[in-house]
């Protein structure tokens, strides 16, 4: 399991003068109560999130890109949705870590704690190459094509027919001439890949699925406060829609899914 906690710093509504308090995250509903108790407040209703940010880990550079995609968060912040978000992002493994990563750096999908949670959701949907800069992916790219043709063209070079040697030659002399930053560049335009620190990503779809709709898809068990009875008797009816076979498309008309 993965090591990058959430800091919440939080302050009471009433009292937004007051000293605020950071909560780490992953946190459990009693680890709440009492921070709640040193704020002087009596639920969760009554404080504000005013920011958050991630704890520096061994991985630097990861610990920076969820604090950055933190800071640069819109919209109000909801202490359940960071804990679901500090849950998740712990339990994410190394190549998972790598996409997320990327994905951060690359400002894909980000802008919203919800965002970053339907992200999670949704890693089947890019590709991340072993590359930071143009000149790293056209060598990747030239490496890749070589391993590809490597059969045939070894053939040719032990062919009795002189014009498949001389061709094998003429190879050789243009790949030493191919400009591998130039490559890359385009390779990448045509692609429209993001280069960063965690290497090159490439979304796979036009747009990401929703698999995370909002504070109703979190478990029960990643809560820090109970649900509203409105958020209970939404989720109860989003749950019986499918069991009865409705798409979330068609719930606002009213009509079942084909």
């Amino acid at each position: 399991m993965s090591n990058y906690p959430i800091t919440a710093h939080v302050k009471p509504k009433n009292n937004p003068h007051n000293l605020d308090l950071a909560i780490p995250l992953p946190a459990t509903p009693q680890d709440v109560r009492e921070s709640l108790k040193l704020l002087k407040v009596k639920s969760l209703n009554d404080i504000v999130v005013v920011e958050a940010f991630d704890i520096p880990s061994s991985n630097d550079n990861l610990s920076d890109a969820i604090s950055t995609a933190l800071s640069s968060l819109r919209g109000t912040l909801s202490l359940d949705e960071l804990n679901h978000l500090a849950i998740k992002i712990n339990g994410l493994n190394d190549d998972e870590l790598y996409i997320f990563g990327a994905a951060l750096r690359a400002q894909i999908s980000c802008s919203t704690v919800g965002e970053m949670i339907n992200l999670i959701e949704n890693f089947d949907c890019f590709d991340v190459q072993p590359a930071c800069s143009e000149f790293d992916y056209g060598d990747f790219l030239v490496n890749v094509d070589q391993e590809i043709t490597s059969e045939v063209f070894y053939r040719l070079q032990k062919s009795e027919n002189p014009a498949d040697r001389e061709l094998t030659a003429y190879i050789e002399r243009l790949e030493e001439c191919v400009d591998k930053d130039a490559y890359g560049a385009l390779a990448a335009k045509k692609e429209n890949g993001v280069f960063t620190t965690f290497g090159y990503i490439t979304q796979t779809v036009e747009e990401l699925p929703t698999k995370y709709h909002g504070i109703e898809d979190i478990p029960q068990e990643h809560r820090l406060k109970k649900p509203s009875l409105m958020e209970t008797l939404r989720c109860n009816r989003q749950k019986s829609q499918e069991q009865n076979g409705i798409s979330p498309q068609s719930r606002d008309k009213g009509e079942p899914s084909l």
